[in-house]
């Protein structure tokens, strides 16, 4: 397809990565610029794999596939029409795409991680069944699989009203109040949240900061991960940022774990870029909410240590999500995030 588009390939490399896995690996430098191009790359990685767009250059990653998965994924996919590339950032390759028998926009994602896509086709397909108020329609309850990539479908959330961070705090109260029973009924198997190591995650923090200033960090961060571990444990989404929490939906569903809800509504506030002197209104929207999903009652002293609990402990998920945003391109909107995580760690040193 890519060579009666006019695309020149370039020689194949067999490459294998840290776990065994084989892929052939070539880099093909052209700017997409006709619809003939763009039809035989998205063919390109609905029949062959997954494609890495950096600058003008478009990498394809395509894994060495038996006959069998071949034939699965393109009779699964045979259905969907429109593909078009989602332009969003993230580990996952994401497409738009339409049924072709009735019409429903739907979002295609590819995974090259089994355990999160198995995870988000669960949680889209068992937990809008019930909570389709803040999570979107999954198609199957598990991801299909194509030779070492794993594909989840779900509906596209086309809602355009605006949704302020009180709407959000009540959807991650239902998430946390009934969410975990929901997937255990369905023998999902939830991991638990584990905070990951200081080093390694922030290695530009260092760049320019003083090293008083980054052990004082590093010191913190250890201590408030043991607290958040200690806590309280409920389903999680796990990688609440703003950016996952969006068109009044619980998006990316892949990282729900057990544990410590004051993870979710910290990362969430602070790439929200809501002050902390005021988090205390959006903490007592939430608590609201779980003691009418849940009926139990808090007093004033729950909501101030919730408080306090969400406002210490948000370095925690801070630095996890700004090792994530260092890792990979970022556009304006991660920017702005990185500038109120970053105000995180200032506001803790």
């Amino acid at each position: 397809s890519l060579q009666r588009a006019g695309l020149s390939i370039p020689e194949s490399q067999i490459v294998r990565d840290s776990l065994g896995v084989t892929y052939r690996v070539c880099e093909i430098p052209v700017s997409i610029s006709t619809q003939a191009e763009l039809d035989a790359l998205m063919y390109t990685v609905k029949s062959a794999g997954r494609v890495l767009g950096k600058r003008n250059t478009i990498g394809l990653l395509t894994s060495i596939i038996d006959d069998e998965s071949y034939e699965a994924i393109n009779e699964s996919l045979e259905q969907l029409g429109e593909v078009t590339r989602h332009e969003c950032i993230s580990f996952n390759q994401v497409f738009e795409a339409r049924d072709r028998e009735t019409g429903e926009a739907v979002m295609v994602m590819v995974h090259g991680n089994e355990r999160r896509a198995r995870m988000e086709a669960a949680a889209n397909y068992f937990l809008s069944q019930q909570l389709g108020g803040v999570v979107t329609k999954g198609y199957a309850p598990e991801p299909i699989q194509y030779g070492d990539l794993f594909i989840t479908v779900q509906q596209k959330v086309e809602d355009e009203q605006a949704y302020d961070a009180h709407y959000y705090m009540a959807a991650l109260a239902q998430l946390h109040s009934s969410g975990a029973e929901i997937l255990l009924r369905h023998k999902v198997k939830i991991p638990n949240h584990q905070a990951k190591e200081f080093e390694g995650i922030l290695e530009n923090l260092s760049k320019g900061t003083s090293p008083a200033l980054y052990h004082h960090l590093k010191q913190q961060y250890e201590e408030l991960a043991a607290e958040v571990a200690e806590g309280p444990r409920t389903l999680i989404h796990g990688d609440a940022k703003s950016a996952n929490i969006d068109k009044g939906k619980l998006l990316d569903l892949e990282s729900l774990k057990m544990g410590n809800p004051a993870i979710d509504l910290s990362l969430y506030l602070a790439t929200s870029g809501i002050h902390k002197e005021k988090w205390g209104r959006y903490v007592q929207t939430y608590m609201d909410c779980v003691q009418q999903e849940t009926g139990r009652n808090y007093t004033p002293d729950d909501l101030v240590q919730m408080t306090d609990t969400v406002q210490r402990t948000a370095l925690v998920p801070a630095v996890r999500e700004l090792g994530g945003l260092y890792s990979r391109p970022v556009g304006s909107a991660e920017e702005r995030q990185i500038t109120y995580l970053r105000r995180v760690l200032q506001e803790n040193a």
